[in-house]
């Protein structure tokens, strides 16, 4: 049983991006991700020398 200091509190998972993670490498960060069988969101986006891509979290919540 999960205690809260607010009793009225209901997790939402967030489908809005709520941080994001540096990555030397965006390759083989995306291979990471995908080895470990976590949600692919949105595939690799690369502008100029930026890349980035979305996933879910265990909870549902999206990240990049």
């Amino acid at each position: 049983m999960t205690i809260h200091f607010y009793p009225d509190f209901r997790f939402e998972p967030s489908s809005h991006v709520l941080f994001n993670f540096y990555a030397k490498d965006i390759d083989d960060a995306y291979r990471f991700i995908k080895d470990n069988n976590i949600s692919i969101v949105k595939e690799i986006e690369r502008i100029g020398d930026f890349a980035y891509f979305t996933f879910q979290d265990s909870d549902g919540n999206v990240l990049i």
